[in-house]
Parts: C-alpha cells; structure tokens; sequence
C-alpha cells in the first residue's frame, strides 16, 4: 500500500510540473511513467476512483488562470470531464495488462492514448504532450505525425518503462524491449537533426512587422467592447465617442505601418482586433487602408472587429454583434482576400461573435499569403488548409493574457512545422513570433515587456513539403487502427484465459501473467 501512495504522490507532483504556462519537459515525459505504474499495481476501477480527484485538484491549480470560464462550475466540469477522457487509456491498459503478450501492451496504451483525443476531442490541441516540449530536434517529427507523433512517443516510454520494471526479472526481455527503445529514440531523433542542419535556402523572403499594441491601451479596447456588447440606450453618447476614437485608432495604425515601410518593410500585420470599426466606416478605412499600401508598395494584414449596428437587435445584452476581421492589402492597392474568424473561444467570444466560414484563403499575386486568427491556430486540421492553397506564409494576428502566453504561442510555433510555412503572429497581450518552416523563432516580442515595440523579422517564403501537410491525420488513424486491434485481442486472450483448458497467468514470463505468443492456443 505504501509503494502504490508513493506512486500517486510522485505522479501528482510530476503532473503538477507538467501543467501551466511553463511546464517542465521532464515532467511532461515522466508523468505518464508513475500514473501508469499506480493504476497496474492498483487495478482499473480502485485507482480511477482515488487518483480522479487528486488529478482534477492538482490540474486546477497548476493550469490556474488559463482557461476563461466564466464560472468555477463550469471549470470544474471541463477539467474533470478532461480528465476522466485522459484516463481511460489508463483504466482500459490496467484491465487487459494480463491478457496480451508484453510487445502488444506496450503499444495499447499509447495507441489508446492517441486515439481517444482524436475521435472524441474537440478542442484542438490543448492538452497536446506536444505543447509541453521545447527541444526543436525532438518537435521535428510533427511534420510526419502531426503532434500525436510526440504524444505516442511520451506514452509509449510509460508503457515500456512499466514493462520493464515488470520484467525486470528477464533479462532478454529488458535487454530488447531497452534495445528497441534506444533505436527508435535515437532514429526520431536523429531525424530531426538532420532535418534542421538541412541546407535551406529561401529564394523568396519579406521582412516582415507585426504592430504590437501598448499594453495601456488594451483597457480602451476592452471598455469599446463591453460598452458596445451592453448597449445602454441611456449611454449612446459614449457609444459615438466610442466610434469616433476607433477610427482615429485605426488611423495611428496605418501611420505606424507607414513609418515601418520606410525602413524597407515588405508586410505590416496588426494583432487580432486591434481596432473596432462600425460597419457604416468600414469601406472607407479599407479604402484608405489600401490607398496607403500602394502609395508605399507594401503588403498590408488589417485586423478588426467589426460592429455589426445596423443588424442588431434593439434590445441590450450579449448577442452576435462582432466579426473578427483579418483583410491582406497588396503593395497595389488591392484587398487579396477578407477572412472572418470561424473557429470562436467558447464563451464570451463565441457568444458576441459571428462566425466566419472556416474557410483560408491565399493571395493570388506576387507572394502567397494566408491567414487564421488566434485561437484557430489550435486546430491542426484547419490550419493544414495553408498547405492545400500552397501557401508561403500564414499571418496568425492573435490577441492573448499573461496566463497563457507562453504556452499559446508554442501551440502556434508547431503549426508552422506541422505544414512546413513560415508563421508570423503579432499577439496583444502575449508573445508575438515569427517563425521559419522548421519551427525556428526568427523574431520575438513579450507584448508585457516590449511596450508596444514591434516584432520584426525577415521571414521566408519558401514552403517546405511535409508527410503531414500532405497525408493530414494519417497517424492518428493509424493508431486507431492499432488501439481496436489491441483490444480485440486483448479481450479475446482475457476470455480465454477464464475458459477452462485455456492458458492460465502462470504461462507469462516471470509470473506477470503476460502469456507468450507462441503459448497461445
């Protein structure tokens, strides 16, 4: 009973350590190692029942501030819905564990762990082990897997460290399941070496801005937001105060763009709505957005909340009243393409907003320029539309809190190698970068420290091909595939095994129970 507490304990700890916004990569990796260890030597349903709690508690607290519920209730259910989902990889290995050969199990728990997420999630990549790693050589194998490749590998190393620890009494075995460890560590690995000492040489670059904002200013746009959502009938003077200091705003932008292009800039991108526009003035500060791009050949990323006025409701109150903007401008003059965020944060945004198709677009002249808004960065699968349209760059404005801005602009770091595309992403309120095809951070700005200083990096324009920009969730099926074949089995052998004349426990190595392959009727 003392070796199983320790166990919790441990893995509690290193569970804490692997949350929040600077989690620790060991952590990350070693987590899984103890929980594993705790629900085999416990059984399924008694560790599910105690650890449950301990983990949803200790998750609250490392993750604290990052998630915007509005209401305790409500995060206490995500995260204790989350956890339950991310446990049952755990329940389903420790009650088949004595049921198939070593080989076998070592590769249903992670494979169990992979597919879960993929069929039943729907929040992107938050959670995603890949979020957690920050060794360039080692994220390399997301341009082949997607982020689940880094996810097998975490829980794969749990389930060969069990078996190891169980078969600690069979040499060979240890000595094999280590061997084959090694080389597909060393392999991954050495991959990613080599595909960063890979001679890259860009034919097409741009030196590259993205307008960060003051964090002083965030109060006024955030009072611009909640007078607008709240529509006080008696309080309509501040609203055209309101319209009238946007459009000023929206003015100092350009200038600020301007003064960047006279230094040789090729694009100027503004940070997820960094302005409020009424829809009465948007077409003639889009027209004046444009007659400056073309006066000073530059490209031209306008982002903007635009207040839908005209089609409200009367009444007052939180209604669809917003759609956030993205709108790339050429050096002529001409608006490339207008993309309207689709993929909302649950919550407020989602509540305020309307939602845009979902659907990226590219310019179609001089360079191939796409873009996603913020928290659409977390969504593999839609951002893998960029390298459908054969995209060199995706603009990412994102706007962020404090509590979030490391983790947030990592998650958007792995989309750029994902697709093998330059990203650059100005952020108010959190780290903005510019990143190469490989992941590599060219530029970057903490919006807390930088005082509105903005991001500038020559960025390349030259897409790498990757195996995931081209064969998407492939992996991810394939571990599907893998789980179902693993459970059938394991479910086969378990019947067996309660079937009179049918192997017994005492037929796997070392007494673990584990039958042999060759000893399976």
């Amino acid at each position: 009973m003392l070796r199983k507490t320790g166990w919790l304990l441990l893995a509690l700890v290193l569970l804490f350590f692997s949350g929040g916004d600077r989690p620790v990569w060991v952590a990350v990796w070693l987590a899984p190692v103890f929980i594993l260890r705790f629900f085999r030597e416990t059984g399924a349903l008694k560790a599910f029942l105690v650890a449950l709690p301990f983990m949803v508690a200790v998750d609250l607290i490392a993750d604290a501030g990052m998630t915007p519920f509005p209401s305790f209730k409500i995060l206490l259910f995500y995260t204790s819905y989350g956890m339950v989902l991310g446990l049952l990889p755990y329940v389903l290995d420790s009650f088949l564990k004595r049921s198939l050969p070593y080989g076998l199990r070592t590769l249903l728990f992670p494979s169990l762990a992979v597919s879960l997420p993929f069929i039943l999630g729907s929040h992107g990549s938050w959670g995603a082990k890949a979020n957690g790693i920050d060794d360039l050589a080692l994220l390399q194998i997301v341009s082949v897997t997607g982020i689940s490749g880094i996810a097998f590998l975490v829980y794969w190393t749990a389930a060969v460290a069990n078996e190891i620890w169980e078969q600690r009494g069979n040499r060979k075995v240890v000595k094999s399941m280590i061997a084959v460890f090694l080389i597909v560590g060393v392999a991954v690995y050495g991959f990613g070496l080599i595909r960063l000492r890979r001679d890259y040489l860009p034919q097409k670059s741009m030196l590259a801005a993205g307008l960060v904002s003051d964090p002083s200013l965030r109060d006024e746009l955030i009072h611009a937001f909640t007078a607008l959502v709240r529509n006080d009938p008696e309080k309509q003077g501040d609203i055209a105060g309101i319209r009238d200091s946007m459009n000023t705003r929206f003015r100092k932008l350009l200038d600020d763009s301007v003064a960047l292009a006279d230094s040789g800039l090729d694009i100027a991108v503004w940070y997820e709505g960094a302005v409020v526009l009424f829809e009465e003035d948007e077409r003639a500060m889009i027209e004046l957005a444009s007659e400056k791009a073309r006066e000073n050949q530059i490209y031209l990323g306008v982002s903007a909340a635009v207040y839908q006025n005209r089609s409200r409701s009367d009444r007052p109150g939180i209604q669809p009243i917003f759609k956030n903007k993205l709108i790339l401008i050429s050096p002529g003059g001409e608006v490339e393409w207008e993309y309207s965020k689709g993929i909302l944060v649950p919550g407020m945004e989602a509540a305020i907003s309307i939602p845009g198709d979902r659907i990226m677009k590219v310019s179609g002249s001089g360079e191939r320029i796409s873009g996603a808004i913020c928290y659409e960065l977390d969504f593999p699968r839609h951002i893998r539309q960029a390298a459908k349209l054969k995209a060199g760059l995706i603009l990412g404005p994102s706007n962020d809190w404090e509590a979030i801005k490391n983790t947030h602009a990592r998650m958007a770091r792995l989309r750029a190698i994902e697709n093998g595309i330059s990203l650059l992403r100005p952020a108010n309120g959190g780290i903005s970068i510019a990143v190469d095809p490989y992941g590599r951070i060219l530029s970057q700005v903490d919006n807390y420290t930088s005082q509105g200083a903005p991001l500038i990096a020559p960025i390349p324009t030259d897409p790498v091909p990757t195996v995931y920009s081209v064969m998407g969730d492939y992996f991810n099926w394939l571990c599907l595939i893998l789980s179902l074949t693993c459970l059938t089995l394991g479910v086969i052998f378990r019947f067996k095994q309660a079937v009179p004349g049918g192997f017994t426990e005492a037929a796997g190595p070392s007494g673990t129970g584990s039958p042999r392959l060759g000893e399976i009727p």
